[in-house]
């Protein structure tokens, strides 16, 4: 008979330093224009040496979109 077993023992912390990809947005709606901003940045000290690339961010707006000012350089595209 063969049993293989696995144990597996994680520690679990709260808080900001624990998650893995740190987002904060923010939001303000006018009758003309809406502003959002979305700033991102990797746990490097869950992931040393580790760099982000090719993010990609959904927003369903129903309105046109004639303007994007992105920081750094980013494209928008309509689905």
């Amino acid at each position: 008979m063969n049993a293989d077993a696995c144990f597996v023992c994680a520690q679990i912390r709260a808080g900001p330093s624990s998650v893995p990809l740190q987002l904060t947005s923010q939001w303000k709606c006018g009758s003309t224009e809406t502003e959002f901003s979305l700033d991102y940045a990797l746990n490097t000290s869950l992931y040393p040496g580790a760099t982000l690339s090719n993010i990609n961010v959904l927003l369903p707006m129903d309105r046109e979109v004639v303007e994007i000012q992105g920081s750094p350089s980013a494209q928008w595209s309509v689905l």
